[in-house]
């Protein structure tokens, strides 16, 4: 899995450690119930930053979903949306404060010019 161009990194999850983590989350009077262990072995991948928007997660399911030992493809699509919309968000309140700064050293850049050729006009 590793060779993939979009995989940073994977981890192996046994069923064991995604127990022991959901007794974290849950805690251990909410297992109390839970005869054996339902979860299964998983194995994370974490994608490299530039796979990171919805089509390319989109072919990436798709791909790995066609693996036949692989029984389900999981990622959490709204906080994808979310995260690139505030990305979005971030790069046009960037874009107008850079777009700001052009407008005032152009002006600046203007009043000096124009103040230095009055100067020399009226030192005449």
């Amino acid at each position: 899995m590793n060779e993939s161009d979009f995989v940073r990194s994977t981890r192996y999850v046994s069923k064991e450690e995604a127990l022991d983590s959901l007794k974290k989350e849950l805690g251990e009077g909410a297992m109390g119930m839970i005869d054996n262990n339902p979860l299964p072995a998983t194995i994370d991948i974490n994608l490299k930053a530039s796979y990171a928007n919805s089509d390319s997660l989109q072919k990436i399911k798709e791909q790995l979903s066609s693996i036949r030992l692989v029984r389900e493809v999981a990622y959490q699509q709204t906080e994808i949306k979310k995260m690139n919309e505030n990305f979005r968000t971030v790069a046009m309140v960037i874009l107008i404060f850079c777009a700001l700064l052009l407008f005032v050293a152009v002006v600046l850049i203007n009043n000096t010019i124009r103040s230095c050729i009055c100067e020399m006009v009226s030192s005449k």
